[in-house]
């Protein structure tokens, strides 16, 4: 579940806090790692096919 709470720091400014779950979180993570997968290259392994724990 995802919380959040604005701040008002001024009348231009604000400040925005958020409370997300890991489990929510995961399939945004793991679409970012396929994205930087693609233009990725580390000697190895082919391109868009390293693992995410070594980017």
């Amino acid at each position: 579940m995802v919380t959040s709470t604005v701040e008002k720091l001024s009348p231009t400014r604000v400040k925005l806090l958020l409370s997300i779950t890991p489990d929510e979180l995961k399939p945004s993570i793991a679409h970012a790692y396929e994205h930087i997968a693609k233009d990725v290259q580390i000697p190895g392994f082919r391109k868009g096919k390293v693992p995410a724990p070594i980017i």
